[in-house]
């Protein structure tokens, strides 16, 4: 089997999926990264998240997640507070008005996966979850 064309098709996929989740999150003035982090936050609870750990989870560079997390500073998702735990860092909390759409974001979620992946039959959707957690455990 050729594992280039699989390369390929993982990355129009993820292309695929990044451009419905544009056109789905537009109403809300998200990008698909600014999405994940919001939810990655909705996700860890009162744990408390520094900009390295979103660095961490998501493979992302440093610069570009503080390109991110600016954006998201200024259309009020977000803010950074100090770290009790250490002075040198901040915590990153979602606000009051992020938290109270929390269901809406969900949503967004689900409209987001759904667009991927509605024309799989339930059984096809697990071994495709399947198949995706065994090779991101590879990387």
């Amino acid at each position: 089997m050729n594992h280039e064309r699989i390369v390929i098709l993982i990355k129009k996929l993820a292309l695929e999926s990044d451009k419905q989740a544009l056109a789905i999150l537009a109403p809300a003035e998200l990008t698909p990264s600014q999405f994940k982090i919001i939810k990655f936050l909705f996700w860890q609870g009162d744990t408390h998240i520094r900009q390295v750990d979103i660095e961490k989870h998501f493979s992302m560079t440093n610069p570009t997640v503080t390109g991110l997390l600016k954006n998201l500073e200024e259309k009020g998702w977000i803010r950074r507070e100090a770290n009790p735990e250490d002075s040198r860092s901040k915590i990153i909390c979602l606000t009051d008005a992020a938290l109270a759409r929390k269901e809406e974001l969900y949503a967004y979620g689900e409209q987001i996966e759904d667009a991927l992946i509605h024309d799989l039959t339930e059984k096809e959707r697990e071994m495709l979850e399947k198949l995706l957690k065994k090779l991101v455990k590879q990387v």
